[in-house]
């Protein structure tokens, strides 16, 4: 019972969790999706970027471990937000680390030298990881209570649960803002300029590496609530779960680069 349901496969069969995360998974991977592609669209590579939505998975999870074990008499939803507002910064920091110290001195570099640098930085970072988090899958805290929605009649139907609800919501608002900010700032304009024409847009004035700096910062929050939301939906989480995530979409990022 419940091999069906998303977010439960993980219960009976717990290895299927990784391979949920494939083209069949659902609502995390679509703010996964969003965040990579904004790097992508600058032409770096998104190999690593499945690491920041696991460290930021990691992060939150030590938070929320630490809050509950203190018996603070903080509500659950407090101690979730508590974690993912330490894990948004954890993992800008992580992003714009990574844009600084390794993509940006091979920005001219020929492609295959950025490429190889992701994912030498993946298999670090999963290694940091491993160290620090051990290599067992942790079971994510899961303290905010699921309460299953009926979408008919039958309390045998279709369902969906508050937690799915939850996520959805916060992935369109992200999204949303996401799109907002591409398309009606100052910022937005430079970075689509920026993936347009480097040169170019540096001659118009536009700092190219202040504009993608902030896309991978910008990135790498959004990869942190993604962190948790597929932590949230899973309960699981594990030093290879950005693995998966991160090669799948910068080999997708790459075919839609060579197609156009």
């Amino acid at each position: 019972p419940g091999e069906g349901l998303p977010g439960r496969v993980w219960q009976t069969k717990q290895p299927e969790w990784i391979a949920d995360l494939g083209p069949q998974s659902r609502f995390p991977r679509l703010e996964v999706a969003r965040r990579a592609g904004l790097a992508a669209g600058l032409g770096v590579p998104v190999l690593a970027h499945g690491e920041v939505v696991m460290i930021g998975a990691m992060v939150a999870f030590t938070v929320i471990t630490t809050l509950g074990g203190a018996n603070l008499g903080l509500p659950p939803l407090a101690i979730l937000l508590a974690g993912v507002l330490v894990a948004i910064p954890a993992c800008m920091g992580v992003g714009y680390t990574l844009e600084r110290v390794a993509y940006r001195p091979l920005r001219k570099a020929p492609r295959l030298a950025p490429l190889i640098t992701a994912i030498g930085l993946s298999i670090i970072l999963q290694h940091l990881a491993m160290v620090i988090w051990s290599r067992n899958p942790i079971a994510f805290p899961q303290i905010i209570t699921v309460t299953p929605i009926h979408l008919t009649g039958n309390p045998n139907g279709a369902t969906i649960t508050n937690v799915q609800v939850a996520i959805i919501v916060t992935s369109v608002l992200m999204m949303a803002g996401l799109l907002a900010l591409v398309y009606r700032t100052k910022l937005g304009i430079a970075m689509r300029a920026t993936s347009q024409n480097q040169q170019v847009a540096g001659l118009m004035g536009i700092n190219i590496n202040t504009v993608i700096a902030l896309t991978f910062v910008i990135g790498a929050g959004l990869g942190a609530m993604a962190g948790v939301m597929v932590g949230t939906y899973y309960g699981i989480a594990q030093y290879q779960m950005g693995f998966i995530l991160g090669h799948e979409l910068g080999w997708d990022s790459d075919r839609r680069k060579k197609a156009i």
